[in-house]
């Protein structure tokens, strides 16, 4: 099992970061999945590829 915390602005954020997983959301960005290691990895990997973009798109990053 893993334990996932997300700490974003962005609640959608997080729910994306949970979304391709098997996860109990115990709290607002924090989540417990059962998913392999490398499914969770890829995902997490997904949700900060997205970020990165976003934060370029807006100038910020």
């Amino acid at each position: 099992m893993l334990l996932i915390l997300v700490k974003s602005d962005d609640e959608g954020m997080a729910r994306r970061a949970a979304g391709g997983i098997e996860a109990l959301e115990l709290l607002p960005g924090v989540y417990l999945s059962w998913s392999p290691r490398e499914k969770v990895e890829r995902a997490v990997e997904a949700v900060k590829r997205a970020v990165v973009e976003r934060w370029e798109e807006s100038g910020e990053g």
